[in-house]
C-alpha cells in the first residue's frame, strides 16, 4: 500500500453509498467553493488536492483518478 494518489480531503471518507456520497461531495464543494468563488482559486485549490483540471464545451472541470484498483 502507500501506492498511487492520496484521495483529495474534498472527497475522502464519502459514504459507500453512491447517492449518500454524491451528496455529501456537493455539499463540500459548495461549502469550499460557495457562489462567487473566483475561478482561479477553485482551480488553485483543487489541483493542488490533486485533481487534474480538463476542458470542456461548458468550461473546464475538475477530475480524479486513483489507478490503485
Amino acid at each position: 500500500m502507500g501506492c498511487g494518489p492520496k484521495i483529495p480531503p474534498i472527497a475522502s471518507d464519502l459514504p459507500q453509498n453512491y447517492k449518500e456520497g454524491e451528496s455529501v461531495f456537493n455539499a463540500r464543494v459548495k461549502k469550499a467553493f460557495p457562489s462567487g468563488t473566483e475561478e482561479g482559486r477553485m482551480i488553485a485549490e483543487l489541483t493542488a488536492q490533486g485533481f487534474t483540471m480538463l476542458p470542456s464545451d461548458r468550461g473546464q472541470f475538475a477530475t480524479f483518478s486513483d489507478k490503485r484498483f
